[in-house]
């Protein structure tokens, strides 16, 4: 764990685009990167109109919270 604090500009972020799949597509903006920080993982997510970022699924270990 880091005991940095970050400031980061969303300007700033560089999206990872991902449509593999129909209906699946989004951009994935990493605020904190998993290499650094392996507690607490922060991405943004762009989902377009219709689109959808993940099938159902779930985790085990990790807790994955969403705000809309």
């Amino acid at each position: 764990m880091s005991d940095e604090i970050l400031i980061i500009n969303e300007k700033n972020l560089v999206g990872k685009h991902k449509a593999e799949n129909e209906p699946y597509e989004y951009v994935k903006y990493e605020i904190t990167p998993r290499d650094k920080f392996s507690q607490c993982y922060i991405a943004i997510y762009e989902i377009p109109p219709l689109k959808f970022n993940y099938p159902y699924h779930y985790h085990i270990a990790n807790k994955k919270h969403s705000l809309l």
